[in-house]
Order: structure tokens, then sequence, then C-alpha cells
């Protein structure tokens, strides 16, 4: 187990529903489309005298809300004409409002769909969920072979969400979830946590406890980011906890940490940008069932 703060991780927020938040964002943005030219709209159902004024005060002003306004107001001036009395230039004139507000409507329904879907494919860190790996890992954790330890006191183990087990570590109280196919290491004779690795290989799951030198939450904050090797992530800090992520360009990884007076406990969850359809989902549900013990006292 690490007896340091220096292990870093990445993470992005795993997304629940993509197709929904994609059709909830094209029906706010159609809404507020339809808002923005709402004066040009009135004015054209209106018939009014002004109604090319009116759409171009809208169009390149409406944002200033000011100009929204008065386009809003003029619309509704009495400076009309019977529908019967319209000229023959005049109706070209709705069919390209309407044609110009459709196009901007379509213009920003592909925009917010190539942004949502670049935010489900894609590893920036700078959108939502970004995992990561541990910036040093302890020899200690990586000699391990292919063993489960049922039966050692460290390795106090439940049946917990399916597909998932849970590990309560004795000395420091904490309680996490992994997916059961993950296979525990060899824990560390001071019983400060547990390594778990994918049947793979690939992906690792370390929890660890460890007693607080002396470090406050913002200075432990400030130390993993940086500490971070590769590219910053998401990274946010809570009353008594933190988390950092990041990527570099292969490895994807997430760590939150929950710091008190007297002791801390943390897991790091890493794993390759290759697998992250596989792994988004279960970092949700690591991060959720993660618990710290008492970390106001020593352990």
């Amino acid at each position: 187990m690490p007896n340091g703060a220096n292990q870093q991780v990445i993470m992005n927020a795993p997304g629940n529903s993509d197709v929904g938040s994609l059709i909830v964002g094209l029906a706010l943005v159609a809404i507020v489309i339809a808002l923005y030219f709402l004066p040009s709209i009135i004015a054209s159902l209106r018939n009014h005298s002004n109604r090319v004024s009116i759409f171009v005060l809208n169009l390149f002003l409406g944002w200033t809300f000011l100009g929204w306004v008065v386009a809003l107001i003029w619309s509704f001036s009495d400076n009309t004409i019977e529908r019967d009395a319209l000229d023959q230039d005049s109706e070209p004139f709705n069919l390209q409002t309407w044609g110009t507000i459709a196009a901007f409507v379509v213009f920003a329904i592909v925009a917010v769909a190539l942004v949502t879907r670049r935010g489900r494919v894609g590893t920036n860190s700078q959108e939502v969920a970004r995992l990561s790996a541990p910036a040093v890992s302890n020899p200690q954790n990586e000699v391990m072979n292919s063993r489960i330890y049922p039966d050692n006191e460290e390795f106090k183990q439940s049946r917990s969400t399916s597909g998932f087990q849970t590990y309560t570590n004795n000395r420091y109280g904490f309680r996490i979830v992994y997916p059961e196919s993950f296979v525990a290491q060899q824990p560390p004779e001071n019983g400060d946590g547990l390594t778990l690795k994918s049947e793979d290989g690939k992906a690792t799951l370390t929890a660890w406890g460890m007693n607080n030198s002396g470090f406050t939450l913002k200075e432990d904050f400030d130390r993993s980011i940086k500490d971070v090797h590769g590219e910053l992530g998401y990274n946010t800090m809570g009353r008594n906890w933190f988390v950092v992520s990041w990527t570099d360009g292969e490895t994807l990884g997430y760590t939150k940490e929950f710091v008190g007076g007297a002791s801390e406990n943390a897991f790091t969850f890493t794993f390759p940008a290759e697998q992250r359809s596989q792994y988004d989902s279960i970092v949700t549900i690591i991060e959720r069932s993660f618990k710290p013990g008492d970390i106001e006292s020593s352990h």
C-alpha cells in the first residue's frame, strides 16, 4: 500500500445515459432558439410591415437582451398589413425568415451532437470523466501473483451489488466494493489496505489508509495535483475529501482521498484508455461505495 499521497488518478465523471443526455440537450437548444427568435416569429405571424427590420435586429442584437426586448415590443406594434394586401415580395421574406431560423436550428443541433459525441468517446481531460493511474507505484503491490487470500483477516469480504464484492479494512475501517472478477493481491503485513487486479492484469484498484503526518486537506490536495504525471483532468475538493484525475494518453485513472485530523483513507483506480467503455460505470459504483473509517483517530 502507498505510504504517501503521491498516487494520482483521473476521472471523468462516468456518464449514465448518453442518449438521454443528447435528447435533453437538443430539446433545450430548440427551446432556447425558439425564445431567441420569438420577436421575429411574432412579427411574421402578425404580418408586420417591418418584419424584415425586426428580424435583422433580433438576429444581430437579440443576444444583448435589450435588443431582444426592443424587437419584441416592436413586433407587437400596430404597424401591420392585411394578408390579402401583401405584395408579391413580402411572401418570399416569410420563407426566407423561417428558412434562416431553421438553418440556425439545424446548425445548433449538429453542433450539440458533435460535442456530445466527443465528450463520450474522447479522452480530453477537460471533458467529463477522466480516470487515472497512480503516478508512483509501490513495488510491494506489483510483485503479486494470481492467488487469492480469502482467509486473511485483512480481506473480509461479503456479497454486495450483483457482480461486486465488498472489502472492509480492519485497521482503518474503510469500506469499498470491487468487481468480483478482480483478483486480490497479497496484503501488506501492516494491514493498511489491499490491491486488486483485473483478470488481464491491466486494471488496478488500490485502497489504503495511513496516519496523517500533519497535512491539511488543502495541502494534500495541492500536493496531489503537483505530483500528477500527465494531463490533469477533473479535480475538486469537498469538506473532508478531494478527487484528482489525469491521463497520460494511454492510461486513465481516478483517486479519491478522505483526509481527517489523524488519518487518511483513499483509493486509486487505473485502467487502459482503450478499455474506458468497460470501466466508466464501474468507477462510478466504486466511488459511491467508498466509505471512510474513523479518520479523526490514529490507527
